[in-house]
C-alpha cells in the first residue's frame, strides 16, 4: 500500500517538476524573443532617425550655401539696381588743405 502512495506522490512530483520546467522554458523563450524584437526595432529606429538627421544636415548646408551666395555684394548691387534703380556713386576725391 505504501508503494502505491509513493508512486502517486512520485508521479505528482515528476509531473509538477516537468510542468514547472516547461513553463519556465517557455517564459524564457518568450522573453528572449520579445527582447530580441525590441532590440531590432530600436536598431531600425536609430537608423531611421540617423537618416533623418543626415537629411536635415544636408538641407542646412544647402540653405547656408544659398545664403552665402545671396549675400554677395555684386548680387546685392544687381538686385538693388534692377528693383529700386539704385546705383553706387563714383567715389569722389576729397582734398583737404590745411593752412598754417
Amino acid at each position: 500500500m505504501k508503494s502505491g502512495r509513493l508512486r502517486r506522490n512520485n508521479f505528482i512530483n515528476d509531473f509538477l517538476f516537468f510542468s514547472v520546467s516547461i513553463i519556465i522554458t517557455i517564459s524564457f523563450l518568450i522573453s528572449f524573443l520579445s527582447m530580441k524584437n525590441d532590440c531590432l526595432f530600436m536598431q531600425n529606429e536609430i537608423y531611421h532617425l540617423d537618416q533623418i538627421r543626415i537629411n536635415h544636415e544636408n538641407r542646412v548646408k544647402i540653405i547656408s550655401g544659398k545664403i552665402k551666395n545671396l549675400s554677395r555684394q555684386d548680387l546685392i548691387e544687381k538686385v538693388a539696381y534692377e528693383k529700386f534703380k539704385m546705383f553706387i556713386p563714383d567715389p569722389e576725391s576729397l582734398i583737404v588743405y590745411i593752412e598754417n
